[in-house]
């Protein structure tokens, strides 16, 4: 019985440590974005790893650029464009990194990391969901994992939706 016991938390701790390699679960699609590490709290954003979260309006094709660059490796990351204190996703991203994957979640989509490669620099384009117009406001949230216990939760600065 105690071996029986010992095995299977043994598999359980394995589970939670390396549960998603490939990238964060739909779960996730909505609210703060923290990722559910066993009661660890992420870290503040003023210590995040992250040096540049560059965000650019194109109006010529509504899209938006976005470039992520971390002074360390980045084990995982889920991004979404989010409007000004909104909770819920929208827009899409388009031209998907090979590192990365759409996590489709019902009023927008995220993306994440489709493997436990590490990377520094990541660089993305989100599309403008056709609702959205040019007073909108849009802010991109990322949650960066170094490892299963070093995660933030970081934010772009604000990007406007016009077309000058």
């Amino acid at each position: 019985m105690n071996l029986f016991f010992f095995v299977f938390a043994a598999c359980q701790l394995t589970f939670h440590i390396y549960a998603y390699p490939n990238g964060a679960p739909k779960k996730v699609c909505t609210g703060s974005m923290v990722p559910h590490h066993h009661h660890i709290e992420p870290q503040p954003p003023t210590t995040s790893p992250i040096t540049k979260f560059y965000t650019a309006w194109n109006p010529d094709n509504e899209t938006i650029s976005i470039q992520i660059e971390s002074n360390q490796p980045i084990k995982g990351i889920f991004v979404q464009g989010r409007k000004i204190d909104g909770d819920e996703p929208l827009g899409t991203f388009i031209d998907i990194p090979s590192v990365t994957h759409l996590v489709q979640c019902p009023t927008g989509d995220g993306i994440t990391h489709s493997s436990p490669q590490k990377w520094k620099q990541l660089e993305l384009t989100w599309k403008k969901p056709k609702s959205m117009n040019s007073q909108d406001q849009v802010q991109f949230w990322a949650t960066i994992v170094v490892d299963f216990q070093n995660f933030w939760v970081v934010k772009s600065a604000s990007t406007e939706l016009n077309n000058q």
